[in-house]
C-alpha cells in the first residue's frame, strides 16, 4: 500500500468493442508492481444460455451508449439486416 487512504480503490474498466454475452468471460485483475493478482480475481462472467433478459440488457446498453449520427446508422443497418435475416430463417 502506498499509504493513499484505505488501499481499497475502485476502476473502471473499458473493453474497445465489449466482452460477447454468448461466451464465457474471465477477467484477471493483477497489481501493476508485481504482477499478483487481487483478491477475489479472476472474475467469471457466464455466457447467457439464450435471448433473453441478459443479451437484451446488453444489446440495450450497446445501443444506448452510440453516438448520434454515423453510429446509430451503422448500428440500425446492422440490427435491419439480422432482423431481416431471422425473418427468412423463421419463413
Amino acid at each position: 500500500m502506498a499509504g493513499i487512504g484505505t488501499g481499497r480503490h475502485g476502476f473502471d474498466l473499458l473493453i474497445p468493442g465489449g466482452l460477447s454475452p454468448m461466451a464465457r468471460q474471465a477477467i484477471d485483475i493483477r497489481r501493476k508492481s508485481d504482477g499478483a493478482r487481487l483478491p477475489g480475481a479472476p472474475v467469471v462472467i457466464e455466457p447467457v444460455a439464450c435471448f433473453g433478459g441478459g443479451l437484451e440488457g446488453a444489446v440495450a446498453v450497446a445501443v444506448a451508449a452510440l453516438e448520434p449520427g454515423a453510429q446509430q446508422g451503422h448500428a440500425l443497418a446492422f440490427l435491419q439486416g439480422r432482423a431481416e435475416r431471422l425473418h427468412s430463417q423463421a419463413a
